[in-house]
C-alpha cells in the first residue's frame, strides 16, 4: 500500500537504511538477514539497535522517479529513510 515518507539524499551513507518503526506502522514485509550486520551512526557510535538483521524491499518514487531498492531495517532516530 502507498505510503509517504521523509528521506535523507545522497548524505554519504553506505547503503539504503529504512526506519523499523516506519517499517511497522506501515506493516512493510521484512526478512531476515542470513548474515547480522553491524552498524554505526553517523557521529562514530554504534546504533541503539544493535546490528542490523532485517532487510525489506521496496518499490518507490521520488519526483516521480520510480525505484526498486533493498532497505535495511534499523533505528534513524526520527528519519523515515537514508538512501
Amino acid at each position: 500500500k502507498p505510503a509517504e515518507a521523509t528521506a535523507l539524499i545522497d548524505c554519504g551513507a553506505e547503503g539504503e537504511f529504512i526506519d523499523w518503526q516506519y517499517v511497522c506502522r506501515n506493516g512493510i514485509k521484512s526478512h531476515e538477514l542470513n548474515k547480522h550486520i553491524p552498524v554505526q551512526n553517523v557521529d562514530g557510535t554504534l546504533n541503539k539497535n544493535g546490528k542490523i538483521t532485517w532487510y525489506c524491499n521496496l518499490s518507490c518514487s521520488i519526483r516521480d522517479i520510480p525505484m526498486k531498492t533493498c532497505f535495511f531495517v534499523t533505528s534513524l532516530g526520527g528519519e523515515d529513510m537514508i538512501l
